[in-house]
């Protein structure tokens, strides 16, 4: 009998193996066309502004960024290492997408770290990490090579995490290597302000120990954030961001914004589909969130009384990691949370429970989603960059002939994917081409499907009249009140751009810009408009078949 149960274990690894050696092949070969699809997206949106105002500043030492601000922010580590890569990749984008790539790991490490600090065996930790390479929270920080950002905060970060949880392992190198990972999460980005309070939770819901446990764990990192917003208090005379981070102080925005970034990491699914709506009627998105919040709450508290931390530690940890930034919604910014769905959907597929196959079979039902929902994703970013392209070259051959232009219906994002951001980001792409002769970029336009055209008009009092052909697109106004949904444009609604003063005329049915009239600082008399119909440039007042 003995020799029997020996030859079936035998042959029972020998079953495995080729299973094994598929899986292994198939992830190679998902890492590698990875990788090629991220070589091949090239620069967009914050990427330009970035590689040019970071990267390409030669002129500023290297130790003067830790006393100075970078559009309101104070993230010296980040410029640092965007100055680093540009010496190496210069304008490769492939490179800086690699790095991407490594820091994307490097976090999965610390997921893993903070799994196994958590007392969960090996398989559930390795199974942690791997759920979150692949989550689609961490898509837009890894496609964007602005999200570098929030990479290397959100290593540093885990690794803080980690390290706490790990301690008396670690012994007296412990609490140096904690706080040390720390620091430079705060130099990377604010986000690492949460640090403290992500401590006690995952010591106190993770661990399920004591809450004034938790909270000495916690007091050291609470002693690092005060000398650093002290340090930002004698450098700048305030104490956090003054850009995009925490613009808006509506609870009930803040109460959206939470939800959009639970439901970004776990079901990002026909959450396209539904933002005209949402975008529309905050009332309907504030009454979604209020529900997801209640049904949160309730299972939260049932799988508590069951004996069941993951979704009270889930729930908070992304109450924790997003609460930075809940004044604005940016799906790059739901890169740490993303920890706690990881986290949650391991711990149903591979600890211990009830109903294990029915769990098991959830979880890979929605990793065979998530799979499917970056490839797609991924491919969108492809087409973007390629778009991106086509309006270069197209803005640079138009700026050969002389004197000034301005240029219409220049592509913002498409769908959930930036294109330029803005005129902020067309402009640096002229910075980077070395274009003589750049356009004036009216408000770009955010096309949901598909790039259709605009039309613009100059009337008879020098005006460019702006209208919006497809009612599925509209303008997008860069301003922090509207960003933040402060306030929804309205006609009637004034701002000043750098392309002159913008008049709102009509909205649709998103209840955003669809029809403009901007008074240039130059007379369109003596300047050309070209509008970009989505194929070419074309005078104004022409707009394709």
């Amino acid at each position: 009998m003995p020799a029997e149960g020996t030859r079936q274990r035998l042959s029972a690894r020998a079953c495995r193996r080729p299973v094994g050696l598929v899986c292994g092949l198939l992830l190679a070969g998902g890492a590698a066309w990875w990788l090629c699809q991220l070589s091949a997206i090239g620069f967009l949106s914050d990427d330009l502004v970035q590689l040019h105002d970071l990267g390409r500043d030669a002129g500023t030492p290297v130790w003067q960024w830790f006393h100075r601000e970078y559009y309101g922010f104070y993230r010296p580590l980040t410029a640092l290492a965007w100055r680093a890569q540009y010496q190496v990749w210069g304008t490769d984008p492939a490179g800086y997408r690699w790095v991407n790539a490594f820091l994307h790991l490097a976090a999965a490490s610390g997921v893993y770290g903070v799994a196994r600090g958590l007392s969960w065996p090996r398989p559930g930790a390795f199974l942690a990490a791997g759920l979150f390479v692949v989550t689609p929270g961490s898509a837009a920080a890894v496609l964007s090579i602005a999200g570098m950002t929030g990479l290397l905060a959100a290593t540093f970060y885990l690794g803080a995490v980690t390290c706490s949880l790990h301690a008396q392992r670690l012994g007296r190198c412990g609490l140096p290597l904690a706080l040390a990972a720390a620091g430079l999460a705060l130099l990377s980005k604010e986000t690492a302000l949460s640090l403290p309070a992500a401590v006690a939770v995952v010591h106190g819901l993770g661990r399920r120990g004591s809450w004034r446990s938790a909270g000495l764990r916690a007091l050291p990192f609470a002693g690092l954030v005060s000398v650093y917003l002290a340090g930002r208090w004698l450098l700048f005379g305030h104490l956090g961001p003054t850009g995009l981070a925490q613009r808006s102080l509506d609870p009930l925005q803040w109460l959206a914004n939470l939800a959009l970034y639970g439901a970004t990491t776990l079901v990002p699914w026909g959450l396209a589909a539904a933002k005209p709506l949402l975008r529309g009627n905050v009332a309907a998105l504030v009454a979604l969130a209020g529900v997801a919040l209640v049904s949160t709450l309730a299972l939260v508290a049932r799988r508590w009384r069951a004996g069941d931390p993951m979704p009270a530690l889930a729930a908070a940890w992304l109450l924790v990691t997003a609460g930075p930034v809940l004044g604005l919604y940016s799906p790059w910014n739901a890169y740490l949370p993303a920890v706690g769905a990881a986290l949650l959907l391991a711990a149903a597929g591979g600890l211990p429970g009830p109903a294990p196959r029915l769990r098991r079979a959830m979880v890979a039902a929605w990793l065979v989603l998530a799979t499917i929902w970056q490839a797609r994703h991924v491919a969108e970013w492809v087409d973007a960059g390629r778009l991106r392209e086509r309006v270069v070259a197209a803005a640079l051959v138009e700026g050969q002939r002389p004197g000034p232009w301005y240029l219409a219906g220049a592509p913002s994002e498409v769908g959930d994917v930036p294109v330029f951001g803005g005129a902020w980001g067309f402009d640096a792409a002229m910075r980077l081409a070395a274009a003589h002769n750049p356009p004036l970029v009216l408000p770009a336009v955010h096309y949901e499907r598909a790039c259709g055209p605009t039309e613009a008009v100059v009337d008879a009092n020098g005006a460019i009249l702006l209208r919006i052909l497809d009612p599925a697109d509209f303008y997008r106004l860069d301003l922090l009140s509207v960003y933040s949904r402060d306030q929804l444009p309205s006609p009637g609604f004034s701002c000043n751009m750098a392309a002159g003063t913008v008049v709102v005329t009509a909205v649709g049915a998103q209840r955003q810009p669809v029809g403009l009239r901007v008074f240039p600082p130059l007379s369109p008399v003596a300047a050309r408009v070209r509008v970009w119909d989505g194929v070419r440039l074309v005078p104004a007042g022409q707009v394709a078949d």
